[in-house]
């Protein structure tokens, strides 16, 4: 059990949905709305297509690529994304100040390349523990589907205490206005399963509220994250602020829309 308590404890997290205004992969229509089917076992599991990037390169710890991407995410965190390509290639130990480009071509696929650096492993992480829940037949309510959201986000954080700013990345870009998002199903396929069973639980859920959630639980996942740094915060301290997160983000969820 991640978090201490009952099952419904374990975390909770919108992070990774797409921003307000930035561009989105498409939508579920009607169409593919209704070939969300029902399994035997209760998960409703989407045959819709999303683009797929060729993320081949970036799926080792060890090599130039997975040097330059650590680099680039410990910069782009701690300094924005004006960071120049050049220096992320100094700080991955490169000497050849064309490596960065000679490995990912512009400042665009560095960003998606770093998002499935992480975000690949983290979805399918997720596609995981959704089959986990839903093994026993039973539908997911409201509470799970937020779970779901963050467990994987908060074990890495957990697990990569010192070594990964992917947290911090992610709020650096929610803030920045950039309007790239990959929309790739290696990314986003649990996320975008998630979002669809939550409207399907509460349809009352709009835009506006999901995008105050991950802004919200973004930026305390990166604070969470930089304080992992600091050696005397314990794992049990890191779970009772997920506990409080989780508690919030419930709150702000099921709140009666103003007006």
């Amino acid at each position: 059990m991640f978090f201490s308590g009952s099952a419904a404890d374990q975390g909770l997290n919108f992070v990774g949905m797409p921003r307000r205004g930035a561009r989105r992969g498409p939508r579920p229509t009607a169409t593919a709305r209704r070939r969300l089917t029902e399994t035997s076992v209760g998960v409703r599991q989407t045959t819709t297509l999303l683009p797929r990037m060729d993320t081949g390169t970036v799926q080792t710890e060890d090599g130039t690529s997975a040097a330059i991407l650590r680099a680039a995410e410990r910069l782009f965190a701690e300094r924005g994304f004006e960071v120049s390509l050049r220096e992320i290639g100094r700080s991955a130990g490169q000497r050849n100040n064309s490596a960065v480009q000679y490995h990912f071509g512009t400042r665009d696929r560095l960003i998606e390349a770093l998002y499935a650096y992480r975000m690949v492993p983290i979805n399918r992480r997720r596609l995981a523990l959704i089959e986990e829940a839903c093994a026993d037949g039973r539908k997911l309510d409201l509470e799970q589907i937020i779970d779901l959201g963050i467990q994987p986000l908060a074990e890495h954080v957990l697990a990569h205490r010192g070594s990964s700013s992917y947290a911090r990345f992610v709020a650096r870009l929610v803030l920045s206005g950039d309007s790239l998002v990959p929309t790739g199903r290696d990314f986003t396929e649990g996320l975008r399963l998630l979002s669809v069973l939550s409207k399907d639980v509460m349809p009352e859920l709009t835009e506006e509220r999901e995008f105050l959630l991950a802004l919200f639980t973004a930026t305390a996942m990166a604070n969470l994250e930089l304080r992992c740094e600091d050696r005397s915060f314990t794992d049990e301290q890191a779970r009772e602020v997920l506990a409080e997160l989780r508690t919030a983000v419930i709150a702000m969820i099921t709140a009666p829309r103003a007006g």
